[in-house]
């Protein structure tokens, strides 16, 4: 189905919200049931996966960025997330496009607790989803202000500790679990097990207090993002929406159903479902007990982690010897890394990283020295040779710059220094060690980046053991030559749904396929723009 993608500036509280919407093709007048989309903190991925399955079913997406985020105007601050998705619900009802009695909402993380809060006062709503949302003062730890600190850089906000107890005040006022008892319409939660940043445990309660009203889906090792499990939170959230916005019932109600009354939402409604939600949810916030923020694992529970991860399929003499080597050592640094990505920057500034007069220049350079790797990387999975060549100039200036941190000793770091990491880090410890004991390498001899990325493709091991190919020949995946990492890399985007033909954009097969290369959008379109570009050199 073809799509109408566009921008619209709401106005909340004499701020301008800037407002990305996706609409399906058809005459104009026509209205669609439509999904509110509320991104999480900071908010730099909108879940464009999922608004694209929801294209698919004649769907429409609206995603408001809250102020003081990603071109909105004012200033970011938690308390003030209900009152805005109010205001933006208000506002996407009026949307001549958009069916004011068929809309849903749908949060992430720090979006999901608030469409839980401004579904607990929308009694037109048609449904909610809510993916692994912040609870309430259980969100209360002692890494509560560094976590703010970290992931508050790319917002227009408060300074980081106003910031962290405008947080505090947010969620203790507006306890996600008791907005949720109060929802009247379908909620579906879903959470990932092996969530460390916020536990399933959250979902639980909030599933207990909304009662037979709630779906609960916990994902066995699914991650705060999801990053594996993309497609799987597409079919679930797509197919429990269409069945909320386009069943047979829905639509005989709404046939029968008088117009909607246009309602302006202005500074004094805002005032007011701010303090009407703060003492809504107050009570319930004295009586909640903090849950103890996950602890740093000790080094005996990071091995026993990975031994049990391993399960035999390395000899222990050489899991041994990986521990026992004075190179397995905490990197400083490390932690503090974690919540800066580069693809959190505003993409103008993120864009000129990759694509400037130098970095064409080793384009040109990289195109004609490794033409042969190229070509057949592009004939054995029909993946274009320009594009691979784009993921090459994104992750390693094409193999300018493959990292300086020896990766065991950093995901040894992560497991140790990270908690809401560690879980992961010693999965993918087990999974370099299954990677380097298959190909006879020294696991500690390698370096990449902070996160444990390696090779010029920079693969986490266990993307390596599951797509890494034997490209050249020579009886090893070494993902340090390029035929290797090229073929490599060709073979993750054409099992992730590459397919030739699709157009070179974010919202088509070959789109989609380099976002699950790395879940940026960000990140999808410097590499497309860097392929353009590539492409047009002599």
């Amino acid at each position: 189905m073809k799509a109408r993608a566009g921008t619209e500036i709401f106005r909340v509280k004499g701020q301008k919200m800037l407002v990305h919407y996706h609409r399906p093709d058809g005459p104009e007048g026509r209205r669609f049931p439509a999904v509110l989309f509320l991104h999480g903190f900071p908010g730099s991925e909108k879940s464009v996966d999922i608004q694209r399955a929801l294209m698919a079913q004649g769907i429409a997406s609206v995603a408001p960025s809250f102020l003081g985020a990603w071109g909105s105007g004012g200033k970011y601050r938690f308390t003030t997330l209900p009152a805005q998705a109010a205001a933006a619900l208000s506002a996407a009802r009026k949307l001549p496009f958009v069916n004011p009695r068929r809309v849903a909402l749908f949060g992430f993380s720090m979006g999901a607790w608030t469409a839980l809060n401004a579904a607990a006062r929308d009694p037109k709503l048609r449904a909610v989803v809510a993916v692994a949302p912040v609870g309430g003062a259980e969100m209360i730890g002692p890494d509560t202000l560094d976590f703010i600190k970290r992931l508050s850089r790319p917002l227009n906000t408060l300074a980081p500790k106003a910031l962290a107890a405008d947080f505090k005040k947010a969620v203790t006022a507006y306890d996600s679990a008791r907005a949720a008892s109060r929802i009247k319409v379908p909620l579906l939660l879903i959470h990932g097990d092996a969530d460390q940043t916020i536990p399933a445990q959250v979902s639980r309660r909030i599933a207990r207090c909304a009662g037979k009203k709630a779906r609960l889906v916990i994902e066995r090792g699914a991650s705060h993002d999801f990053l594996d499990r993309r497609d799987r939170l597409a079919r679930l959230c797509a197919g429990f929406l269409k069945k909320s916005l386009l069943s047979a019932v829905a639509a005989a109600l709404l046939l029968g159903a008088r117009p909607a009354r246009a309602q302006a939402f202005g500074e004094a409604g805002f005032a007011a479902a701010l303090r009407a939600g703060l003492i809504e949810a107050g009570r319930l916030a004295r009586s909640q007990r903090p849950v103890a923020t996950a602890d740093a694992k000790t080094p005996e529970q990071v091995r026993r982690a990975v031994d049990a991860r391993l399960a035999g399929r390395v000899p222990a003499a050489v899991v041994d010897a990986f521990f026992a080597d004075p190179r397995l050592r905490v990197i400083d640094g490390i932690a503090d890394r974690f919540g800066k990505p580069a693809e959190g920057l505003p993409y103008d500034e993120y864009r000129k990283l990759f694509i400037n007069p130098q970095s064409l220049a080793a384009g040109a350079r990289f195109l004609a020295a490794e033409r042969a790797s190229l070509s057949a990387a592009e004939t054995r999975f029909g993946v274009d040779a320009y594009l691979l060549a784009s993921h090459a100039g994104v992750e390693t200036r094409f193999g300018a710059y493959t990292g300086k941190m020896p990766i065991g000793a950093a995901l040894w770091t992560i497991s140790l220094k990270v908690p809401r990491r560690s879980d992961w880090a010693a999965r993918e410890l087990a999974e370099l060690l299954i990677f380097a004991a298959e190909s006879g390498d020294d696991a500690h001899a390698w370096l990449g980046s902070y996160a444990g990325a390696f090779g010029l493709m920079q693969f986490m091991p266990s993307s390596a053991n599951a797509y890494a190919v034997d490209a050249d020949g020579d009886g090893r995946r070494f993902l340090f030559a390029w035929p290797d990492a090229l073929g490599s890399a060709a073979n993750y985007l054409a099992r992730h749904g590459y397919r030739a033909g699709e157009p070179f954009t974010p919202g088509s097969a070959i789109g989609r396929a380099v976002y699950a290369y790395n879940h940026s959008e960000n990140y999808v379109r410097v590499v497309l723009e860097l392929r353009a570009e590539l492409k047009k050199l002599p």
